[in-house]
């Protein structure tokens, strides 16, 4: 596996890749990656909890400066969608103790989707989308977006949590 995808990965301790697949439709400007792994020791254990961030990979964690005084527009200078999927195999002798409900949030910047979704008794699939719109808008909106931004940034943090 490349260096330059375990640099990006590196939140994920003891990762190793199986799979790699990268797809570049230049024509459609659709960029594809879909990686298989095993990764060891990931989750946090408190007692009998074993807590999982569930985002590992794709965690938009950029919220802009508070400004009170905001003088010019907000741009967002590019629109693009990201999709994301895992699916999370439960260990043997956990259950499921908190699954987070499903997000959903649309707005003038963009949209937002969180889910997770019981697949067998030992699979679940977790489904996220952010879309972001490029365009400019108003001083007065970027409170909103700000906002916004800060909701991402919660809900990439979710955590799961199995109990033994």
């Amino acid at each position: 596996m490349p260096l330059k995808l375990n640099t990006y990965l590196c939140e994920v301790n003891n990762i190793h890749f199986t799979k790699s697949t990268i797809k570049n439709n230049k024509e459609k400007a659709v960029f594809e990656e879909y990686l298989s792994f095993n990764a060891v020791d990931y989750a946090t254990i408190i007692n009998n909890q074993m807590l999982i961030v569930i985002n590992a990979f794709n965690k938009n964690t950029y919220v802009p400066k508070r400004l009170k005084n905001r003088k010019l527009p907000l741009e967002i200078s590019k629109s693009y969608t990201d999709i994301d999927s895992v699916t999370v195999k439960l260990p043997p002798n956990f259950k499921i103790d908190y699954l987070p409900q499903k997000v959903e949030i649309k707005n003038n910047f963009g949209m937002y989707m969180m889910n997770f979704e019981k697949v067998d008794e030992t699979h679940y699939l977790y489904s996220r989308k952010l879309e972001m719109i490029k365009g400019q808008f108003p001083k007065e909106m970027y409170d909103a977006y700000r906002k916004f931004r800060q909701q991402i940034r919660k809900y990439d943090n979710t955590k799961i949590i199995l109990t033994k």
